[in-house]
């Protein structure tokens, strides 16, 4: 009787274990603490992580990326399609640079605290950074 309890236990404290790592904890670590590694890596390539999209999306509003894959539907001229991959491309390389910036301030807060520098002032202006 003890020692299927034991086992019992055992197999119930396994399954928690695995059950607190996510499938990302499980891959590389993320260069900063604060941002898992997907988040990491869709905010260095530019991808959207959050989502920020859906609400323009849902209000009739579609990313120029979603314009350009119905470009034959929609009856787009050349010129419409030029205009819209000129935006997209624009759009991507803010995104990659905002990620960037995000990843930056990420890590300089985090250096912050590491070495026990931080103060008020640094969190308002690293906090109002983004």
């Amino acid at each position: 009787m003890q020692r299927t309890i034991s086992w019992l236990i055992f197999m119930v404290m396994g399954t928690a274990a695995a059950l607190a790592q996510t499938p990302d904890s499980l891959l590389k670590p993320s260069p900063v603490k604060t941002i898992s590694s997907s988040e990491y890596d869709a905010l260095m390539k530019g991808d959207d992580f959050y989502q920020m999209s859906l609400v323009a999306d849902l209000n009739g509003y579609p990313s120029a990326k979603k314009a350009l894959k119905f470009k034959k539907e929609l009856g787009l001229s050349p010129a419409q399609i030029a205009a819209l991959t000129k935006i997209n491309t624009e759009l991507q390389r803010k995104k990659i640079e905002m990620g960037n910036f995000i990843v930056t301030n990420e890590a300089k807060l985090d250096g912050l605290f590491q070495s026990k520098k931080v103060n008020n002032g640094d969190i308002l202006f690293y906090a109002n950074r983004y």
